[in-house]
């Protein structure tokens, strides 16, 4: 699924394209949100604790070459 990313300073909205309709950008635009097209936004590595079944779970975002690796 495509991402975005808005934070407080600077007052920008990057957004990756393809992957946002261009109504959808337009409109925010017309509601004043700077908008930036920008290719990929981010990269995810994550942990989910299953506490109900003591179970650790690991991801790597697929868009890198990342891995999950455990002790």
């Amino acid at each position: 699924m495509p991402r975005f990313h808005h934070q407080w300073l600077p007052d920008v909205t990057y957004y990756e394209d393809p992957g946002f309709a261009r109504d959808v950008i337009f409109n925010l635009e017309q509601k004043g949100h700077v908008m930036h097209k920008t290719g990929s936004v981010g990269c995810v590595q994550a942990i989910l604790r299953d506490k109900e079944h003591e179970v650790w779970t690991g991801w790597s975002d697929p868009r890198r070459n990342g891995s999950c690796q455990g002790y």
